[in-house]
Parts: C-alpha cells; sequence; structure tokens
C-alpha cells in the first residue's frame, strides 16, 4: 500500500509530466504562430519562465524524496530528455 508521502509525490509526478507536456505543445506551435504573422517573442519569454518554474518544481521533489529516503530516483515520467 502506497503511503501518503508516495501518492503526494505520485500526482506532483503527473503534474509535472502535464505541464512538461504542454509547454512542448505550445513551444511547436510557436513556427506557426511566426508564419501566421504573429510575434512570439512574448510567448517564447513566458515558455522560458515556465520551463523555469518547472525546473523549480522537480528540485523541490528531489529535495523532498532525500528528505523522505535519500535514496528514490526520479520516476521516468519527470526525467527531461538530455
Amino acid at each position: 500500500m502506497l503511503s501518503q508521502a508516495e501518492i503526494g509525490l505520485a500526482e506532483a509526478d503527473e503534474r509535472i509530466a502535464e505541464a512538461d507536456r504542454n509547454i512542448q505543445m505550445i513551444e511547436s506551435l510557436l513556427p506557426r504562430l511566426e508564419v501566421n504573422g504573429y510575434a512570439a517573442l512574448e510567448v517564447e519569454h513566458r515558455l522560458h519562465l515556465m520551463n523555469q518554474a518547472l525546473e523549480h518544481l522537480r528540485a523541490q521533489r528531489r529535495a523532498i524524496v532525500e528528505t523522505l529516503d535519500g535514496s528514490e530516483p526520479l520516476p521516468l515520467i519527470v526525467r527531461r530528455p538530455n
């Protein structure tokens, strides 16, 4: 049976992964915006801020895991591809 901490971490993992997918989807639309004459610079700036916030959330998640037991790696769903 999962502990409350494990359930909370799983929920955080799902939310982080969903936010990452959403950001990637918007990033994939940027070329279309530019082709259609829209200024994408502001969108790019906001996406950059969102990516920074996600990195901060990933760091917080790692700190929580280290505080709990120090041995659990990040699940694949949260790891950023290199």
